[in-house]
């Protein structure tokens, strides 16, 4: 599924007013992506917390500036939300 598709579905099983996915803008990356290590080995984790779907992103120390960088490229251009409000 496409992160256009995940909101809107989740907004859908909201009631009117509780839409927890509101945001203007959407950013899409992987697991895979996500998970996979750098050059020098750090890599971030995908916990899961909550309800099925829901993962936490963690760093594997305190984050350096190349940590936020690599974060930052993991994921595509924003584009709009269709399920903002």
């Amino acid at each position: 599924m496409t992160a256009a598709e995940i909101v809107v579905r989740v907004k859908q099983m909201h009631p009117p007013g509780q839409n927890p996915v509101a945001h203007g803008r959407l950013r899409q990356s992987t697991a895979g992506t996500v998970r996979a290590p750098a050059q020098d080995g750090r890599a971030f984790a995908l916990l899961k917390t909550g309800q099925d779907g829901h993962y936490t992103l963690t760093f594997p120390s305190e984050p350096t500036e190349s940590d936020w960088e690599r974060l930052e490229s993991m994921f595509g251009p924003p584009e709009p939300n269709p399920a903002a409000d």
